[in-house]
């Protein structure tokens, strides 16, 4: 199974990162790798993600993001995969916020693949779900680059989130 996510994952990258050169040769919408540490109601864990806007005005964002993220309990891990759409509302012009701050909203539609182990044998795998988020966040750009972020999301009825991390954007 990790195996499969793993190469799941690089292909899809990989896929999002061709297309990115090809939609947009000069530039504008960029793959968007993040990572750091999430606070989930189920419990605390790392996540890595990629964002990739397919289309962008300075208001609003369309695209896709692919995230991986194990959850540590105390007799079990679930790992989880996910693949979802996003549109994001970027408050920045609406506000009169300044560059290097990025205030935005959104909703986002995904797909999860689960699986949970004990350390020794998986106990369930292929357990799919799609699931509606809302969230919003910030980030703060160091450069055109480089920035932290900081994010809370609802998903579905039952798991609230805060991720706190860093973005790197691709030139």
């Amino acid at each position: 199974m990790k195996k499969y996510i793993y190469s799941l994952t690089i292909l899809t990258l990989t896929l999002f990162t061709v297309k990115a050169q090809f939609n947009n040769p000069g530039g504008g919408t960029k793959l968007a790798l993040s990572g750091g540490i999430g606070f989930w109601t189920p419990g605390t864990s790392y996540f890595i993600h990629a964002d990739f806007p397919i289309g962008t005005t300075d208001l609003i964002t369309v695209g896709g993001r692919v995230t991986y993220l194990p959850i540590d309990f105390t007799y079990f891990t679930i790992s989880a995969f996910e693949l979802g759409a996003v549109a994001d509302l970027h408050w920045n012009e609406l506000l009169g916020i300044s560059e290097p701050w990025d205030l935005y909203s959104g909703i986002s539609a995904n797909y999860y693949l689960l699986s949970a182990s004990d350390g020794d044998e998986i106990i369930t795998a292929g357990d799919e779900k799609l699931r509606f988020c809302l969230r919003s966040g910030v980030r703060y750009f160091f450069s055109d680059q480089f920035g932290t972020l900081l994010e809370f999301a609802l998903l579905g009825e039952y798991i609230a989130v805060a991720k706190i991390g860093i973005t790197y954007v691709l030139p």
